[in-house]
């Protein structure tokens, strides 16, 4: 309790004026009986208001002059260099006191280890302002079902041994290098939980498992999320946000798609702050001694017992425990929650659909409808969606059979269409009676607009080269390619057609000796290049073989 600042200068100002330390004793006496305060705090009041009791006081009093700011930083290191994993201590002041003088940081006997612990108390640097929580901000919730916390905790101590539950003695057979027990338990008891964080209501379950399991973790949630058969349990509802451990079972594919697909934000803390989830982790200590230190004195004889025990406890706690921060039970707390708040699970057969089952893209059928599960749905009313186009369908599990459909980031939901008991939609025109049309699409209007455009005047063609500008090439000059001759033969044309060439050339017809000379040389074809060569050959072998009387000489 505070002394009010008039009884401390009363105080001060009477020990002042006090000549004896025994009338001094008397006052002091005194105001410990109407102030309730020991007399070393009495002193200490009257000193903080004028009171100086005539002591002469140390000229190095409040000033540490055996240690430099260096050595103490040294010391400070490894100090809280032991500090394990868990936070506990393992370097005493005094081995550390004891390193630094074997290491010359210290003089040896210049400081004693407790002289070091003061020092590190008046810094905040000792053992117990290290361990002192972290400064934090709490969070709030908004309503119940906003944000639920989600852990599982393996109960060490219990296990069935075929008949009932068996109570194992964690320090001695558990943990003390018992391999065979540890071999023997195949199978552990599981407790998981779940709490509401804006009430602070719990739902719990027990499993009886190889280790935490996606299976488990479904259906956990799965029977906290559904509407019980049960009217004292009225709990029930899928959260907006839910918060859990980073080695979770929740972390599976599976049931990370579920909670992708009931629009869920999963929220995983950090590994080594609890305080992020730690309304979860108070339950399981609540809970604990609660419920399961009734396990001592009525054993459950199988895993169903201890689960039915479990639902049944449930009820009384949550219905009869008052929160410490809303001053309600957790049930008077969550049933506050709003209709708009609540968002209640489909059909289990749905939400195991859901777990397994990732968004499909389905395409856009010319009657601006798509089709999805054999039911079919229009997304006519959708901006820039196009026939052929292929958009992502999904279940609204909170509508079903309604379907979630995302374009361009937007989700829109869109109910299936209501069939005729011919298959025809109900709202489609009646040949002969009306006529609809669906409205114009970007594409259509754009290709309208085009059409309208006069391009007559537009030139296309003739202009390329007028673009380019000024511009010009260096001429780059290379060899030749040398080819055999054959290559380089001008077209024939038929022997027969060359041989009446030349005979107009020579004048007269060829003889056999020139016709089998043509067919030796060229073949059926003769290159049109060599006729002339060829009629002047054989203009001048046939001059040859004419005597003086002008008569041919056969040869």
């Amino acid at each position: 309790m505070a002394t009010s600042p008039d009884i401390a200068r009363e105080l001060a100002e009477r020990l002042s004026k006090a000549k004896t330390a025994k009338t001094r004793n008397k006052i002091i006496r005194a105001y410990k009986k109407t102030t309730g305060k020991s007399a070393t705090a009495l002193y200490r009041l009257a000193s903080d208001h004028g009171w100086e009791n005539g002591r002469r006081q140390r000229h190095d009093a409040g000033l540490i002059k055996s240690l430099g700011d260096k050595q103490i930083k040294e010391l400070e290191k490894i100090i809280h260099k032991g500090r394990n994993k868990v936070g506990k201590y393992t370097v005493p002041t005094t081995v550390a006191v004891d390193l630094a003088e074997s290491n010359e940081l210290l003089n040896p006997g210049q400081v004693s280890p407790s002289t070091v612990n003061r020092i590190l108390r008046q810094r905040k640097t000792d053992r117990k302002s290290a361990e002192a929580p972290t400064p934090h901000i709490t969070m709030q919730s908004l309503y119940p079902n906003h944000v639920h916390l989600f852990d599982v905790t393996h109960c060490a101590q219990y296990h069935f041994d075929g008949r009932t539950l068996k109570t194992v003695n964690v320090e001695t057979e558990y943990y003390k290098n018992n391999p065979q027990l540890v071999k023997k338990m195949k199978k552990h008891l599981y407790r998981y939980v779940l709490t509401d964080h804006t009430t602070g209501h719990l739902y719990v379950d027990y499993f009886w498992a190889a280790g935490e399991t996606t299976a488990d973790a479904v259906q956990f949630l799965l029977d906290a999320w559904f509407e019980k058969n049960d009217k004292h349990l009225p709990f029930h509802g899928v959260p907006e946000i839910l918060i859990q451990d980073r080695g979770s079972a929740l972390n599976s594919k599976i049931v990370m798609n579920l909670m992708k697909n009931l629009d869920v934000e999963v929220i995983t803390h950090v590994p080594g702050n609890p305080r992020a989830k730690g309304s979860v982790e108070n339950a399981m200590q609540v809970w604990e001694k609660q419920f399961e230190s009734r396990l001592i004195f009525q054993r459950p004889k199988n895993l169903e017992e201890i689960r039915d025990w479990c639902r049944d406890y449930l009820v009384r706690f949550n219905a009869t425990k008052t929160h410490s921060r809303t001053g309600m039970t957790r049930t008077e707390g969550w049933l506050k929650i709003r209709s708009d708040q609540l968002r209640c699970l489909p059909p289990r057969e749905i939400c195991q659909r859901l777990a397994h089952s990732a968004p499909k893209d389905c395409m856009v059928y010319g009657n601006m409808t798509v089709r999805y599960l054999s039911k079919e749905y229009s997304v006519r009313h959708i901006p820039g969606v196009l026939p052929r186009d292929k958009v992502p369908v999904q279940y609204d599990p909170f509508s079903y059979p309604s379907i979630i459909v995302t374009f361009e980031d937007e989700k829109y939901q869109i109910d299936p269409i209501q069939k005729t008991e011919f298959g025809f939609p109900v709202d489609a025109p009646v040949i002969g009676q009306e006529f609809k049309s669906h409205k114009e699409t970007v594409t259509q209007k754009g290709l309208k607009e085009a059409a309208a455009v006069d391009l007559r005047d537009l030139i296309a063609l003739g202009n390329h080269r007028e673009r380019l500008g000024n511009i010009t090439y260096m001429h780059r000059d290379g060899d030749d390619i040398e080819l055999p001759e054959k290559h380089y033969q001008a077209p024939g044309i038929p022997k027969a057609k060359a041989a009446l060439r030349i005979a107009e050339i020579l004048g007269r017809a060829i003889t056999r000796e020139e016709n089998r000379t043509i067919s030796e040389r060229y073949g059926s074809s003769v290159p049109e290049d060599v006729i002339k060569a060829l009629a002047e050959e054989f203009q001048a072998g046939h001059l040859a073989t004419i005597d003086a009387e002008g008569k041919e000489v056969s040869s």
